[in-house]
């Protein structure tokens, strides 16, 4: 798996199911451990708290030192 790849899913109602998404990502590569996810009828972007842990996540990689 690609540790630099960060995965993001989403599902608007807490009935929906995030699998096949989780699933798509991880074909691309992504691990487990780097998919966040977030479940719910969240509208605003501040309410979906895996997506800013995936953009954090994201932008930490990117810039290390040992990664330029």
């Amino acid at each position: 798996m690609n540790e630099l790849l960060v995965g993001y899913a989403r599902v608007s109602t807490e009935e929906q199911d995030l699998t096949a998404q989780r699933n798509a990502l991880a074909a691309l590569g992504v691990g487990a451990d780097r998919i966040y996810a977030d479940q719910g009828g969240h509208a605003l972007m501040h309410e979906r708290p895996e997506l800013l842990v995936a953009l954090v996540s994201d932008w930490l990689d990117r810039t290390r030192p040992d990664n330029n």
